[in-house]
């Protein structure tokens, strides 16, 4: 349990500075895995998301959106 505990603090940490990268404000799950060269955030780096969250480091929020996929996830860090 020990070693996934950290393997989720590492993509969490990764992801993390992937929005520093990105700079100030809210930033989409496209953009955050284009910047990693993905296509999609997997559903692993969305629980490192919710890591960030649970921490707070980061701030999320919820837009529904009128599209097959109906709601779309915005990121930000909190700058603190």
């Amino acid at each position: 349990m020990m070693a996934q505990r950290t393997a989720i603090a590492e993509r969490a940490e990764m992801l993390y500075q992937t929005l520093l990268a990105l700079g100030v404000g809210w930033h989409g799950r496209a953009e955050i895995a284009a910047q990693l060269g993905k296509r999609q955030l997997s559903s692993y780096d969305g629980a490192a998301l919710e890591v960030l969250i649970q921490e707070g480091r980061v701030e999320a929020e919820r837009h529904e959106i009128d599209s097959p996929i109906p709601v779309r996830w915005e990121y930000r860090i909190i700058e603190k």
